[in-house]
């Protein structure tokens, strides 16, 4: 029994770390696409 429990304890911590990893890209982008959009209106109103 615990051996079954083993290889689906590993799957969900690969899923896991897959899902980790996409939040962490998804959280860069957005945070630069802030940037951006603040930097372009700093921009923007400075001319």
């Amino acid at each position: 029994m615990s051996s079954r429990a083993w290889p689906e304890m590993a799957l969900s911590e690969k899923k896991l770390r897959s899902r980790r990893r996409r939040n962490v890209a998804l959280g860069l982008v957005l945070g630069g696409f802030i940037v951006l959009i603040y930097v372009v209106s700093i921009v923007k109103m400075g001319g």
